[in-house]
């Protein structure tokens, strides 16, 4: 976000971890979540980044401790995997809108694909905002909640890789199997690639 917009974006962050923190660019404001919704100010997004198992005990101190109001003047967007829309809402105070995002590996080299869901409070105005921000890493698409799991089977979501541990236990427990992967099919046959033509 910052690499896309500059000055013009201002960008805070927390993590429980502190080592994850030093690794952060200068430019991102460090300081804890309940202090992002002081003194009568909110952001325009929160972006909720944590496992899955996590987003309970991130939220739960942020709604005892902040104004339920100015939280709900955010929109909380989460990227984490598996966590329905329902879900999130039952970890904030009532009224917030919500928006679930599933990015890919490629996001790290603004080459990723994130596809996103809105709640129903949720505006036209969220929308944008969340490809905004989901931009400076990529493309992004709007799609109904029911197809953000067919997502992860979007290039660099780590398919190969479940594949792999997959096929590892597999072995491990005495079953015979083969890993057909399309990475390795293109290293036989070179000349081949992503286009419709080639994975025809």
């Amino acid at each position: 976000v910052l690499r896309q917009y500059g000055s013009s974006a201002t960008v805070a962050a927390w993590d429980k971890n502190g080592d994850a923190l030093k690794a952060l660019d200068p430019a991102v404001k460090v300081s804890e979540p309940r202090q992002w919704f002081s003194g009568g100010g909110a952001p325009d997004a929160v972006v909720i980044a944590v496992k899955p198992f996590d987003i309970n005990n991130a939220l739960a101190s942020l709604a005892a401790e902040c104004d339920r109001a100015l939280l709900a003047r955010t929109l909380w967007i989460s990227i984490a995997a598996g966590r329905s829309i329902a879900a999130l809402q039952q970890s904030l105070p009532p009224g917030c809108r919500v928006c679930r995002v599933m990015p890919n590996t490629p996001a790290l080299i603004a080459e990723g694909m994130s596809a996103y869901t809105l709640s129903d409070l949720a505006t036209d105005a969220d929308a944008g905002l969340v490809e905004r921000i989901f931009s400076a890493c990529g493309k992004t698409s709007r799609v109904p909640e029911k197809y953000m799991h067919a997502v992860t089977g979007l290039s660099g979501s780590g398919k190969s890789t479940l594949a792999d541990r997959i096929y590892q236990h597999l072995a491990h427990q005495g079953y015979p199997g083969e890993r057909l992967d399309g990475d390795t099919l293109r290293g036989v046959f070179p000349g081949t690639g992503f286009d419709r033509q080639s994975r025809n």
